[in-house]
């Protein structure tokens, strides 16, 4: 397989990682990642958005990505 067909092949794994682990998240944790990472909301507008408090954002957020490494680090770590 030459380099470029290996590159999009390894791509298109590791996405598919990152959706399945974006499932793995809890509602709550999924509108959190969504609003501070694809709508760029700071943490004090995406805890509006959503109707929590900015410090109940940051622990799911922190939660969240947590969980979001961790999937990422297993998958680095298989052969």
């Amino acid at each position: 397989m030459d380099e470029n067909a290996q590159e999009r092949l390894e791509a298109q794994e590791l996405r598919q990682l990152v959706h399945r682990a974006m499932n793995e998240l809890s509602d709550l944790e999924f509108k959190v990642i969504e609003s501070r990472y694809q709508y760029k909301k700071s943490p004090g507008q995406a805890a509006y958005r959503i109707g929590i408090t900015r410090e109940e954002l940051l622990e799911l957020e922190e939660s969240a990505l947590d969980r979001l490494r961790s999937a990422l680090t297993k998958w680095q770590r298989s052969p």
